[in-house]
């Protein structure tokens, strides 16, 4: 009853001090509602279990290579199967009651509707039967479908279901063509579920892979594209099924040895890890704890303000207080009665920060960093964060922090405010008060500056990043160009009719109005999925595999370097007449011709490449030095990259790129025609325009940058009002302190330098923690940064300058305030 009665006399008091109540529970609720958004990122990414039962069973398997010719690689890094090294650790391994392989890739869907390029899981028969999902609608498939001689079977996803057939029941039994292939569709699987890859529509058995993918998918055991997961037997633990597979790793080296030609000298093995970490993207998990902290940090400046405020206020309260002492209160009773109004103000603070947080995950989900074509368990997390939203988990956490909240800001004002004797309430204290309230205060100020500081530093650091990841030269004009992938099925083209289809396929495109160029590639720039091969041979001499660098292979029209105004800085371009039956010649990059030929004459040298249909010690000669593109990410080095003419070798799968005069919206209808036109059941995919891509490339950045930046901005604002109330107050309660010096002769400016020199000296202790502070934890942030250093000179000499002028700034209106006191009626209050 008493606790009841407590939060009601809480609530009339704090309806008499409206403006008071509004400023507190806004200032929690940012605080409250900003932490509690990041949570939901933080909770979908790093706390919420897999969606499978048992999932502690579940691990991911790899192959790892170290040694001479893997020099990036560390013994750790996870590398793919192929489908024998796959079986024979089927065969061999006991520790694991299933184990599973799938691979990811895009189809063409057709047989109903549009055509569509849609993501597919290639999946083993125990992928389903592992996980423990269920079907929806249907069936899933099982072993038998990924046996020999089975019926094409695929599985829809949810979305897909409804898209193509208006409800999963709608879908079984449908058939579909899946590049140029009948498939049955056996069944849909439940909401939400999008397969290990994170992004799949579709699945179908890993038998079919020969036919969709391409013939030797399942029978080359260096032809690694293969994600392995296991459930382990009940009872073995972790140690032992790595020890297992540790082994195992050491026998399929052993049976599946590399190839002379291509033997680098690194040792082959295996591994395994639990599933939720191998799922991890270092980036994501590193970018939502600093932000965690950040706004962590910011909720402190909030309880630290609104803790000054209530020590202000319960010393006003001090006459009152004193009464209800008088008159028989506990202080008990006094300190649970003011923790009661601070409890309320973070309750209502809570409920409505609950609100922003439902607004602010979807901000962030919209506003989360892209990275498009990632596939793989790796991609998982990512996708993840784009999926976070809202559930009883943030609810928790929301009402938590409002309670620890309402403590934290609440309880040392309200020890304060009862403590001492009712006499000295209702004696006359105000400067011992002042002197003693005010060491308190200048205190908080000071961590508030000093947190203010160190995000206000961390955010600027990252905004000279993101300028810099800005400035990085691309290579190519991305103005006015869409890109578009196609993927003719495998059987449909070969080496023969592949550079006609190209040349009428860019002929239909280049007819389009607004059109200026048409080039195609293997890949788009910035999107990291280029093929990469070895050197064979240079200028006639033959190379040991892993002597010489990786090299980029790009397999591109005429038109592709004019189409993405990629200069030419030696040599000629590719003309009509390098096609088959002419001498072989390719096009390097300047970081190419740099490496390769350091006298810096590339232009007449000879290259031998591991792909492009070079034969055994044939060689090409370099026609051209291009700029290096960055084909990989922004913040990424230039790489080798060698370009092969497509009228000499081509492949079906492409990436188009088209160049407008103007503004190319509205030409993707136009686009699609024109591919329709050439081959009417291949779907373009991937339809973004190269700015588009460039932004994507940018977006972990700006998002890390922005979401900080926006912190340190309303940290500043936090500890700028921090300072302006402690002066205010330190003016109020030093009133009859500066009449007397005026009264006996000391003028307004001494007043005035009396005051700042106090929220000077506030502003340097801040500061000087900040910098501490921000020294040790800029080891975390400095993995996030690109182009700066997290000491750098400037950027901390402009922040501190910045910081210490709003704080400075703060101060002037109060300390200019307490220098016009009129001495008399001040003398005269008191």
């Amino acid at each position: 009853m008493g606790i009841a009665q407590d939060f009601r006399f809480a609530a009339r008091l704090l309806r008499k001090s409206p403006g008071f109540a509004a400023v507190s529970i806004a200032v929690l609720a940012l605080g409250i509602g900003g932490n509690a958004a990041i949570f939901t990122l933080v909770n979908r990414v790093m706390l919420r279990p897999l969606p499978y039962p048992e999932p502690e069973r579940l691990m991911a398997l790899s192959l790892t290579a170290s040694g001479r010719g893997m020099k990036n690689l560390a013994a750790s890094d996870a590398l793919p199967w192929s489908f024998p090294k796959f079986r024979m650790l089927r065969e061999i391994d006991r520790d694991f009651e299933r184990l599973a392989a799938f691979g990811e890739d895009a189809l063409n869907l057709a047989g109903t509707g549009e055509p569509e390029r849609v993501r597919v899981e290639y999946a083993s028969g125990d992928y389903f039967p592992m996980l423990g999902v269920r079907a929806q609608a249907g069936r899933l498939l099982s072993p038998t479908d990924d046996s020999a001689g089975a019926a094409p079977a695929a599985l829809l996803a949810d979305g897909l279901a409804r898209r193509r057939f208006g409800s999963p029941a709608a879908a079984v039994g449908r058939i579909v063509s899946l590049n140029g292939i009948p498939v049955t569709v056996v069944g849909v699987a439940a909401p939400g579920f999008s397969g290990l890859g994170g992004a799949a529509a579709l699945w179908v058995p890993l038998a079919l892979a020969p036919r969709l993918l391409y013939p030797s998918a399942l029978a080359e055991a260096g032809d690694h594209w293969l994600d392995v997961v296991g459930r382990r037997r009940a009872g073995v633990t972790d140690s032992a099924a790595l020890a297992e597979i540790s082994a195992a790793g050491l026998r399929i080296a052993e049976a599946f040895p590399v190839p002379a030609r291509f033997n680098d000298g690194s040792v082959w093995g295996a591994r395994a890890v639990p599933l939720g970490e191998a799922r991890k993207d270092p980036w994501v998990r590193r970018a939502l704890t600093i932000l965690l902290a950040a706004i962590g940090a910011v909720l402190l400046l909030a309880c630290g303000n609104l803790a000054a405020l209530l020590v202000a206020r319960g010393a006003a309260r001090r006459h009152e207080i004193a009464v209800r002492l008088s008159l028989g209160a506990t202080a008990g009773r006094i300190r649970r009665q003011l923790l009661a109004e601070s409890l309320l103000l973070a309750g209502a603070g809570g409920a409505l920060g609950l609100e922003i947080a439902l607004w602010g995950s979807r901000a962030l989900v919209a506003f989360a960093p892209s990275r498009p074509g990632e596939t793989g368990l790796s991609a998982g997390e990512l996708l993840d964060l784009s999926r976070a939203a809202v559930d009883l988990r943030v609810v928790a956490f929301t009402a938590a922090l409002a309670l620890a909240t309402g403590v934290l800001f609440g309880l040392v004002p309200a020890w304060r405010a009862s403590r001492g004797m009712p006499g000295e309430f209702l004696r006359d204290s105000s400067a011992r008060g002042s002197r003693r309230f005010g060491k308190g205060r200048s205190a908080v100020v000071a961590a508030e500056i000093g947190l203010a500081l160190t995000l206000v530093l961390g955010a600027g650091l990252l905004a000279r990043s993101f300028g810099a990841l800005s400035r990085v030269p691309l290579g190519f004009e991305p103005a006015h160009v869409i890109a578009f992938s196609i993927k003719p099925p495998e059987t449909a083209l070969d080496e023969k009719s592949t550079p006609p289809f190209h040349a009428a396929l860019l002929a239909r495109i280049s007819a389009i109005p607004g059109v200026r160029d048409a080039g195609i590639d293997l890949c788009a720039p910035l999107s990291g999925r280029c093929n990469r091969t070895g050197i064979r041979q240079l200028d006639g001499a033959r190379h040991a595999p892993g002597t010489l660098p990786p090299i980029g292979i790009h397999f591109v029209s005429t038109g592709y370097f004019s189409t993405l105004s990629i200069p030419l800085r030696a040599g000629r371009p590719f003309t009509a007449a390098d096609r088959a039956g002419a001498p072989r010649v390719v096009i390097v990059n300047e970081t190419a011709a740099r490496r390769l030929w350091p006298d810096g004459r590339a232009v007449g040298r000879r290259i031998g490449l591991g792909q492009g249909g070079f034969e055994d010690g044939e060689q090409a000669e370099v026609v051209g030095v291009v700029a290096d593109v960055r084909y990989g990410g922004v913040d990424a080095p230039p790489t080798l990259d060698a370009y092969i003419p497509d009228l000499q070798y081509a492949f079906g799968a492409s990436t188009i790129f088209v160049r407008f005069t103007g503004n190319p919206a509205g030409a993707v209808p136009a686009l699609r025609a024109a591919v329709r036109s050439v081959a009417p059941d291949l779907p373009i995919d991937d339809v973004r325009t190269l700015g588009a891509r460039v932004a994507d490339a940018l977006s972990s950045a700006r998002f890390a940058a922005a979401l900080l930046g926006g912190f340190a901005l309303f940290a500043t604002a936090l500890a700028a009002l921090g300072i302006y109330g402690l002066l205010a107050q330190a003016a109020s309660e030093r009133s009859r302190e500066i009449g007397i010096r005026l009264a006996l002769g000391a003028t307004p400016r001494t007043v005035l330098a009396m005051m700042l020199r106090w929220s000077a000296a506030v502003t340097a202790a801040g500061i000087a923690g900040g910098a501490i502070l921000f020294a040790l934890v800029s080891r975390t942030l400095g993995a996030l940064l690109f182009g700066v250093r997290p000491g750098d000179p400037s950027t901390v000499a402009v922040v501190g300058g910045f910081v210490a002028a709003v704080a400075i700034g703060a101060s002037l209106l109060p300390a200019a305030r307490a220098a016009k006191t009129d001495p008399v009626r001040a003398l005269r209050d008191e």
